[in-house]
């Protein structure tokens, strides 16, 4: 009886394939085409989420220079940044089905481009243009390096077996 039960009990190997549903194709690899919609994804998930901060910062900053007794989120500005925030992660937690964690990881330096930009457009500083050269320079250095770098990183990325 003991050795009845032995073999009723023996552990059977995992299928190669996970049991689990993949947005990815059957092949098990990443093909170019989800790669690029991957990283597309992540671009747009970083940049929902980089207007959405500062839409939330426009409104501190709005309400903080006016005699407004309201509590910043009572108001209808911080609550757009507030969803198109979570619609932003959603996005990029989306990308991570259609692309390897190598690929998208790095896009995040999007968020350094759009920060410099957006800020720029909703917080409206005030600013030289010969000032603006002397102090920023090196920022826009960095952002066309992250712009080549991403450009290079998307298209030359190898397409990653999945195991």
């Amino acid at each position: 009886m003991d050795g009845a039960h032995r073999a009723g009990l023996q552990l059977q190997p995992f299928p190669t394939t996970s049991g689990c549903m993949s947005l990815s194709s059957s092949k098990g690899s990443f093909s170019y085409k989800e790669n690029l919609i991957g990283a597309l994804l992540a671009i747009f998930g970083q940049l929902m989420v980089n207007i959405a901060l500062n839409l939330q910062k426009y409104c501190h900053i709005r309400l903080a220079g006016s005699k407004d007794p309201r509590a910043y989120f009572k108001t209808k500005t911080w609550w757009l940044g507030l969803l198109l925030l979570l619609l932003g992660e959603l996005d990029t937690f989306t990308s991570y089905a259609f692309a390897p964690l190598s690929l998208i990881i790095p896009l995040s330096a999007i968020s350094m481009i759009a920060s410099a930009i957006i800020g720029i457009i909703f917080i409206k500083e005030k600013w030289k243009p010969k000032d603006f050269v002397k102090r920023y320079v090196l920022s826009f250095v960095g952002c066309g390096l992250m712009i080549v770098g991403t450009y290079l990183l998307v298209t030359l990325h190898p397409t990653v077996t999945r195991k």
